[in-house]
């Protein structure tokens, strides 16, 4: 293919622009559709990612720049493309073509409408050391907070790396030594997060923690040691402080027996006025 060129993956027609190139890759796999399933209504739909799009191009952007290997035009789901991507020698987290608030490389997972989210990043090597995989990922995970703090104003998290551990066992007939895995998940504290000036901190006494943690049980775990870093989870929920100057209607089946007093005030001494009408 030409500079500037671009192939059709269906017709093999080459096409002088992206823009001409989009179209008539939306134009082809319309043609391709309608002779495939000719009493279905072919809409602009991903069914991998549940998304419709309101005009073909649209349509046929997102599979070109999503769900498509730009060195063989394989087309897949996402998962399916990283692992078709690591046979070129390509290597990519599991969210790694995920685009959702620059958080590359995680991949999100959210729960409770969005009040509690996880971000998961899973490596295909690893890295043998937790100094290695924190200098390499340190930037990535400050981002996601930064950008959860943004959202959220206030969160509580916690940061959990997936760590492999090693134990000699015994000799192979070749002479090599033979190791038993063992997989654990190494968990931080779950702490407040007020403000992004706190983040640096906050991520200092997780990895603090997580290291702590490793090396007691590699001090105590009968000949453990740590083999690599395959990954890390980032925990993040909405949080909401207390706050003064605030009053709640009592409840009608209490209000009845009249033995509560319930007063309301405009300042921030609520607990003073309450122990005063006591």
């Amino acid at each position: 293919m030409h500079r500037g060129m671009f192939t059709c993956i269906l017709c093999s027609e080459n096409c002088t622009g992206k823009l001409q190139y989009l179209h008539h890759m939306s134009a082809c796999r319309r043609l391709q559709n309608r002779r495939k399933y000719k009493k279905t209504r072919v809409t602009n739909e991903c069914r991998s990612c549940n998304l419709y799009f309101k005009t073909p191009v649209l349509f046929e952007y997102h599979l070109a720049s999503i769900h498509r290997c730009k060195s063989c035009n394989y087309e897949g789901s996402r998962n399916d493309l990283v692992d078709h991507l690591e046979e070129h020698g390509i290597q990519h987290g599991r969210g790694s073509r995920i685009v959702h608030n620059d958080i590359r490389p995680f991949n999100v997972i959210k729960a409770f409408k969005g009040f509690v989210r996880t971000y998961r990043h899973k490596c295909v090597k690893g890295y043998p050391t937790l100094i290695g995989y924190d200098h390499a990922i340190k930037m990535y995970i400050i981002k996601v907070l930064r950008n959860a703090i943004i959202d959220l104003r206030a969160i509580k998290s916690q940061v959990s790396f997936y760590v492999t551990f090693k134990r000699y066992l015994c000799d192979s007939e070749e002479g090599k030594p033979i190791f038993e895995l063992q997989h654990k998940l190494i968990n931080s504290n779950m702490l407040v997060v007020l403000n992004q000036s706190s983040i640096k901190k906050f991520y200092s006494k997780c990895v603090a923690k997580i290291e702590n943690t490793t090396n007691t049980f590699q001090n105590y775990g009968s000949g453990w040691q740590l083999s690599k870093v395959t990954g890390s989870d980032i925990r993040i929920g909405t949080f909401r402080p207390f706050k003064g100057s605030c009053w709640i209607q009592t409840p009608r089946e209490i209000e009845k027996k009249k033995c509560t007093s319930n007063i309301r005030n405009k300042d921030n001494q609520c607990f003073k006025w309450a122990a005063l009408s006591a």
